[in-house]
């Protein structure tokens, strides 16, 4: 992150944009809110450099001092891995203070509702707010419940943050300058903390104890994007089964390699890793799996059922059919689904559940789904 300066008595803010690997965005304090640096009246600004074909640019603006004399200035910036951090700045006279950041504290939840909204992310931000912390909380508990805990590993260690405080991953989406960045942004996390909270319903459902993976005799849910690892194996009324966030039948690694060589096209996507996959029987690894094919429950959890999907779903349908003895397909749906794309799951076989969110019928109707079909899986 290039830090501020002063020259000629103008504050000179250098950025790199490009989504949220890399890049670094200032925001202001003003009297609507926190507003991104660029929209100051009488700044100058200019983009020094591009690269990746356009997608990155580096920018400089040049600020008044009076403009922003005795202000806090916020840093938001994603490092090459995409981890998130914040550094605060005042200008007084012509120097710049940088007053450092905690992230862990009631301050971020009060900053992340600070960003001043500029277009069409409102919508999605008021999604958030409404379920996100409460699904990062009850995923919580029910894990502890039974003595276990979350570890994020691999690339899903940057969700841990998320659900240290969800108002953190609210402020790393708000950061960005546009709106339509910000809206995807809310929803890639909603869409996890709604993923995680589905697999933490479908343990209540199914009486689940965690008993495996453990590490000094506390066991641990396996949080892995495509992990060869399963991500909790539960003792429960109705047996022993094996819970996967993020289930792959192809290990991530021949997935990429498959396009690299040209074996499939860069443009084809493979249906081969659905939100949760629940197994009956105990199955440490990938390769147990392939090997003995048990029966298995296939969970995808969606904030809403668009035409599209049924594509993807239809994809895991034809796929775990044949790998597995006997398969149950199950969507989750945060919101309603249409009337006839319900009438496209059922055909295609796969049971539509709309409304699972916190506090809502929809998520009773969920539990009760889940343990009927575990109960004859």
């Amino acid at each position: 992150m290039a830090l501020l300066r002063v020259e000629d008595d103008q504050l000179i803010v250098p950025e790199e944009h490009g989504g949220s690997r890399g890049t670094s965005y200032h925001y202001v304090e003003t009297d609507e809110g926190l507003a991104h640096i660029a929209t100051m009246k009488g700044i100058i600004s200019r983009v020094l450099g591009t690269s990746r074909g356009g997608r990155r640019k580096y920018c400089e603006y040049k600020v008044p001092l009076e403009l922003v004399s005795g202000k806090h200035l916020f840093a938001f910036s994603f490092s090459n891995s995409g981890y998130f951090f914040v550094r605060r700045y005042v200008v007084t006279g012509s120097s710049v203070m940088d007053l450092g950041f905690e992230l862990a504290t009631e301050e971020t939840t009060y900053l992340a509702k600070k960003f001043k909204v500029i277009g069409g992310e409102k919508p999605w931000m008021d999604l958030f707010t409404a379920y996100a912390p409460t699904m990062v909380e009850e995923t919580k508990r029910i894990v502890s419940s039974h003595g276990a805990e979350l570890s994020f590993l691999g690339h899903a260690a940057r969700t841990e943050d998320q659900f240290k405080n969800p108002y953190l991953a609210l402020m790393a989406a708000m950061s960005n300058p546009t709106w339509q960045g910000r809206q995807k942004s809310l929803e890639q996390y909603l869409q996890t903390a709604h993923e995680l909270w589905s697999v933490a319903q479908t343990t209540e459902a199914i009486k689940g104890k965690t008993i495996e993976p453990s590490h000094n005799n506390k066991p641990f849910w396996w949080i892995e994007w495509a992990s060869d690892h399963a991500t909790a194996i539960q003792e429960s009324p109705y047996g022993i089964f094996t819970l996967w966030y993020q289930f792959t039948l192809i290990p991530q690694i021949t997935v990429v390699g498959l396009k690299i060589f040209g074996e499939v096209s860069r443009d084809v996507t493979l249906h081969v890793r659905p939100d949760i996959a629940v197994f009956k029987g105990k199955f440490e690894r990938r390769e147990q799996l392939t090997a003995f094919k048990p029966s298995a429950l296939i969970i995808d959890a969606k904030l809403e059922i668009k035409d599209k999907d049924l594509e993807q779903l239809m994809g895991y349908n034809n796929v775990f059919s044949k790998h597995f003895k006997k398969c149950h397909f199950v969507v989750a749906c945060l919101r309603q689904i249409p009337p006839y794309l319900n009438r496209r799951l059922d055909e295609i076989g796969w049971k539509g559940i709309e409304d699972v969110r916190p506090g809502s019928g929809g998520l009773a109707k969920f539990k009760e789904v889940i343990q009927s079909l575990i109960v004859n899986l």
